[in-house]
């Protein structure tokens, strides 16, 4: 059975809030991780992350926290 507009329209809209739930969280728990191992961060740190929107980089910058000797070996910030 075939989905009309509004139907379509909902299921796309709910696709896209499920993307944003999901990238909010991966950024919560990236901030999480930097924050145990590194204590506070830079502001530039916090709006870089809060900003970021690609779910690749946000698992990249979490996976390079979790063996990180420094924020810096992070690179977050260039």
């Amino acid at each position: 059975m075939r989905q009309t507009g509004p139907e379509l329209h909902r299921a796309e809209g709910r696709k896209e809030g499920e993307k944003r739930g999901a990238i909010r969280v991966r950024r919560e728990y990236l901030l999480r991780v930097l924050r145990h191992r590194f204590g506070e961060l830079p502001a530039q740190v916090e709006k870089r992350v809060s900003a970021a929107r690609d779910m690749a980089q946000l698992g990249e910058w979490f996976d390079r926290a979790s063996n990180a000797a420094t924020l810096d070996d992070v690179g977050i910030v260039p």
